[in-house]
């Protein structure tokens, strides 16, 4: 009997391939958690509001994801990110209104300091960063039981005319070892991670001209830094030295449990 044998993937196809599952999973997941709810809503006969919200829901997952993959060919075929103006403020609140079922099961709290006026880039790939950042904060901090659960989240502008942004948590933190190749593709902190959000994200900042760093906090959690640029014509931001004050933020929002 003739065996035909298929040479085995390219490190380039098997990374390309891990990074679509990452990005697409949470999307799909919407889709099936909201199309779920519609059925028990036509089951139940509950009201008509109630499954046309879920129904909704799940058309928008449909474009959240349907954008993703628009991203990522972008990203995989090396074409430079558009550059429009994004109001971060907005593109913030989006990402924390799609994690608001796991920040209230979770008694998560919120805190932000959205002081950036805006930033230029690519608003699709910009909000794969928020997304991923976001989620391994709220990863972070599922085993905690003995403090409370805090997200702070700052958008502000430096005296050099760049955005810096920070996405901090009160998580168990990082191990040191795996610090300086945490952006690295495959390196995971998660027990059943692929290793590709933080990879993508830098990858995308990179791309915009800024640069992505995470330091461990004095007490507990750690803190993810990038910076973009926030004017058109801004070819690079880069990032100051650590502070110990960029962790702090001003206003809390909370999610009613």
């Amino acid at each position: 009997m003739h065996t035909t044998r298929h040479p085995a993937p390219s490190n380039d196809v098997r990374l390309f391939a891990a990074s679509m599952i990452h990005e697409l999973s949470q999307p799909l997941a919407a889709v099936t958690l909201n199309a779920e709810s519609a059925l028990r809503g036509f089951q139940r006969s509950l009201p008509h509001d109630h499954i046309t919200a879920a129904l909704d829901s799940v058309l928008a997952a449909v474009a959240e994801a349907s954008a993703m993959l628009h991203s990522m060919h972008r990203l995989a075929s090396g074409a430079r990110p558009d550059r429009l103006a994004c109001c971060l403020d907005a593109m913030i609140r989006t990402t924390l209104h799609s994690h608001r079922a796991q920040l209230r099961s979770l008694r998560i709290r919120v805190d932000t300091d959205l002081t950036a006026p805006q930033c230029y880039g690519d608003p699709v790939q910009l909000q794969q960063v928020l997304q991923n950042l976001v989620a391994n904060a709220i990863d972070a901090m599922r085993a905690v039981e003995d403090r409370p659960r805090i997200l702070g989240i700052r958008a502000v502008c430096d005296e050099r005319g760049t955005v810096l942004v920070t996405v901090s948590d009160s998580g168990c933190g990082i191990a040191p070892a795996l610090l300086q190749n945490l952006f690295d593709p495959l390196v995971t902190s998660k027990p059943h991670g692929m290793g590709m959000g933080l990879a993508i994200c830098r990858s995308i900042v990179e791309l915009h001209g800024g640069e992505i760093r995470v330091d461990s906090n004095p007490a507990h959690g750690s803190t993810f830094t990038f910076s973009l640029p926030m004017t058109e014509h801004q070819p690079s931001a880069f990032l100051p030295a650590p502070k110990a004050s960029d962790a702090r933020v001003k206003r809390e929002m909370s999610w009613p449990a």
